[in-house]
């Protein structure tokens, strides 16, 4: 695993991998319903991550678009 330099990051990407092992862990109980918890976990993280970057992207953008004004 590459060295991450941030601590959130390092603490998502654990998550991350942590719901991961669970989803595969349920797949081989045939626990669907803990399945579809697990996706709809997995899913959301990735969703506000997502979120996230496009928000710190506007406000790099935004910062880049007044320095050219």
């Amino acid at each position: 695993m590459p060295e991450l330099p941030d601590p959130v990051a390092q603490a998502f990407v654990v998550r991350m991998r942590h719901q991961l092992y669970r989803l595969r862990a349920a797949r081989t109980r045939s626990d669907y319903g803990g399945m579809s918890i697990e996706v709809a976990i997995i899913i959301g993280g990735l969703v506000l991550g997502a979120i996230g970057l496009v928000a710190y992207l506007g406000i790099k953008l935004d910062e880049k678009k007044s320095a050219i004004k």
